[in-house]
């Protein structure tokens, strides 16, 4: 495949101060054996450890590097190399190296690439972190999703290695199921918002199902994306065991504290249930969450937020009184833990007990 030819797959890896474990994401990519031409597109958001230094000698000691199969240039924002790997005719990398952390700006990134993952019909996601085991993973998903017209994305069964204590957890959140369903699942966006079957690196989805304009979120994840995602069509969960999660200080989600953990989720389900204020299913999501946190752990002002974000969505239904009553009684223990109750975390932040606010 040359410089401007089409895709089956564009793969999307975002990568910061990952050095320690890029190589295996890299090689990941480089290993899937498939009947169709695939884009590696790695995206390092200006890291400050030597990572874009370790990318750029894979590439080197990996791909082709005549003026035919490899291209380097230079904008603005970012450098560019586009290669072809030596052994894997189906294998191209687009490597970008931005110039400046663009960390907040996670929609103009997209733009940046969008010409290239433009150019094909399915896209494939990767942490810098994590990376695939399965040589056949992207082909199995691809055969899967060109059979079945009516599915918008497919994920499959992953491990989980704990980076810091050096062992293996236990993998798929819902491994349980397979023992039903040995041939893999479906599920549609209520199951999903419930039983969370999709993690980064195990999706891929139909380009032409996503909307950018669906997006529009400020605290903006693949929570967003997924939920979209299952408006077009059901999701799929195959089989096989095709990758590694790894759990590491480093992770945007597994490297924060617990007391952040807990303002990020409410910062991201209180905005999707603004956005999709008559979504039944996401409500009771959002509403069962907060009952756990307020009942038996701490409240933020975030959580004071997500209640009246409820409160709006519940607003002419029968639980709308029910929730009313629940923003009193967060109120009464809202008072009554600021007059009697501090507690510390271990990392030292403060969080406000409370003793009686059962909703």
């Amino acid at each position: 495949m040359g410089f401007n030819n089409k895709y089956m797959v564009s793969v999307r890896c975002m990568t910061y101060n990952q050095s320690a474990y890029i190589i295996d994401a890299l090689k990941g990519f480089c290993l899937q054996q498939t009947s169709f031409p695939f884009l590696a597109i790695v995206m390092d958001d200006a890291s400050t450890d030597g990572e874009q230094v370790v990318i750029e000698d894979f590439i080197n000691g990996n791909f082709l590097l005549s003026d035919i199969s490899c291209k380097k240039w230079e904008t603005e924002e970012a450098k560019w190399i586009f290669a072809q790997h030596r052994e894997n005719p189906n294998c191209s990398f687009l490597v970008v190296f931005l110039k400046r952390n663009l960390y907040k700006q996670k929609q103009f990134k997209l733009e940046l690439i969008k010409e290239w993952e433009d150019k094909s019909k399915y896209i494939a996601l990767c942490e810098g972190d994590d990376y695939w085991t399965d040589p056949l993973k992207l082909q199995k998903q691809v055969d899967f999703l060109e059979a079945h017209n009516e599915y918008s994305l497919c994920c499959h069964r992953y491990k989980i290695y704990n980076q810091n204590g050096g062992n293996w957890e236990d993998g798929h959140v819902n491994e349980c199921l397979f023992e039903k369903h040995p041939e893999g699942f479906s599920f549609d966006n209520a199951e999903n918002i419930n039983g969370w079957f999709t993690v980064t690196l195990t999706l891929m989805y139909r380009r032409d199902c996503y909307d950018s304009s669906d997006l529009k979120y400020k605290y903006r994840c693949d929570v967003h994306l997924n939920y979209h995602l299952l408006k077009k069509g059901m999701g799929y969960c195959l089989p096989f065991m095709g990758a590694v999660y790894r759990r590491c200080d480093s992770g945007v989600y597994s490297g924060l504290i617990e007391s952040e953990k807990v303002k990020r989720w409410c910062r991201i389900r209180g905005e999707m249930l603004e956005y999709n204020i008559l979504d039944t299913d996401l409500r009771n999501h959002v509403y069962f969450g907060l009952r756990d946190y307020l009942n038996n752990r701490w409240v933020y002002r975030e959580e004071f937020k997500v209640i009246l974000v409820c409160l709006k969505s519940f607003y002419k239904t029968e639980g709308f009184w029910t929730m009313l009553r629940a923003v009193w009684k967060f109120l009464k223990s809202y008072v009554y833990g600021l007059k009697t109750k501090k507690e510390m975390y271990s990392d030292g932040s403060t969080f406000i007990f409370y003793t009686y606010c059962q909703l």
